[in-house]
């Protein structure tokens, strides 16, 4: 009887370590890593929120892209808030990220508080590692120069508890997408501005070429400011080949011009 007894312990024993240790990764296989710091699970509800302060210039306006991967993230496209932005401009129809817009010259936004500048919910769809990341094109005061104080982090919660707070914005570094987004606005990887960030001496930016419209006798030529001399190059050929264009006519009209007379005279 004891050893029976002995025998039925040890197989429960066996089962239950089996169960332990299949736990792990069970688990593994349900949860999401966000940003490196926030593990959330499959199915839940989460909502990221991006917000700022330390705005010493109201704004006058904004631009700014919000990234996800869709496949690891579902978003909620009626839950995007901007509570400071009355009647902004936003898409959340995009492959992938989320797009607004706002300027209003007479109620300008105040940051000097910290405030939301933009929420939104998602839906976790699968197990692995993913990014939320934000590029802002413009961000801008009266007096229509990019604002270079300021304070932005975000938090991410779930179910309303937040587990992850304070945490500087991750960029959007892929060049391929940034270069389209570049505007005046500077992106700093601490998420301050160069008047007010503690880390002047060593305060990296993520930047993409910058894209500018020159307009030329009334065309319009779009250029890289890193190709600037090469656009002014061809620009100078240009009106080079129109001055020439110019002379020629000039002379093949006075030739005829010449030539009408000489039979004119000839007549007579």
């Amino acid at each position: 009887m004891h050893n029976q007894i002995k025998r039925f312990t040890s197989i429960i024993f066996s089962l239950v370590m089996v169960f332990l240790s299949a736990l792990p990764a069970f688990a593994a296989e349900n949860d999401l890593k966000i940003n490196t710091d926030a593990n959330v699970k499959v199915g839940d509800k989460i909502t990221y929120t991006i917000y700022m302060s330390d705005c010493k210039e109201l704004i006058e306006g904004i631009q700014m892209h919000i990234f996800y991967d869709k496949d690891y993230l579902k978003l909620d496209k009626n839950s995007l808030k901007l509570n400071m932005f009355d009647g902004a401009t936003k898409n959340t129809d995009n492959d992938g990220y989320i797009m607004f817009l706002w300027s209003n010259i007479t109620q300008l936004a105040d940051f000097s508080d910290k405030e939301v500048l933009v929420s939104a919910d998602f839906e976790v769809l699968k197990s692995g590692s993913t990014a939320i990341t934000e590029f802002v094109e413009q961000l801008y005061g009266d007096d229509m120069t990019y604002i270079k104080s300021y304070k932005m982090t975000y938090d991410i919660s779930v179910n309303g508890k937040v587990i992850l707070s304070d945490k500087a914005p991750l960029i959007k570094s892929d060049a391929s997408i940034i270069n389209n987004y570049q505007g005046d606005f500077i992106n700093y990887i601490d998420g301050m501005g160069e008047e007010n960030s503690p880390n002047k001496d060593d305060h990296p930016a993520v930047t993409g070429i910058k894209t500018t419209v020159k307009l030329n006798n009334g065309a319009a030529n779009v250029t890289n400011d890193s190709e600037g001399a090469d656009a002014s190059s061809v620009i100078v050929v240009i009106a080079f080949v129109i001055v020439a264009f110019a002379i020629v006519a000039v002379f093949i009209a006075k030739r005829k011009d010449n030539l009408l007379n000489k039979d004119n005279t000839d007549k007579n």
